[in-house]
């Protein structure tokens, strides 16, 4: 009797050790994966800022058309005063110049 209570007890403690050590390289894992996952999600992030970098300093005009347009009305002196605005106007050789 004492003998199979032995046995009983080095069985559970082995599986025990068992189950211990294949749940930590399960979480070993996970937390491989986690790492690569934020490392592409970071790669990604930066594509994206750079991505939204270039879409802002290619289409936006920073409120210069505001100053431009609004303040100055440069516009209407380009179209000259046949076009609405002032002046002599640029002619299309002159503005391509």
């Amino acid at each position: 009797m004492r003998n199979k209570k032995k046995a009983i007890a080095i069985i559970i403690i082995m599986t025990a050790c068992v189950v211990f050590i294949q749940c930590s390289k399960t979480f070993e894992k996970s937390d491989e994966q986690g790492a690569i996952g934020e490392e592409q999600a970071g790669i990604e992030k930066k594509k994206s800022l750079v991505a939204q970098g270039k879409e802002i300093f290619r289409f936006d005009t920073f409120g210069d058309e505001d100053f431009w347009s609004g303040l100055l009305h440069i516009d209407k002196a380009i179209a000259g005063m046949n076009n609405g605005g002032f002046g002599p106007g640029v002619s299309p050789a002159t503005a391509l110049a």
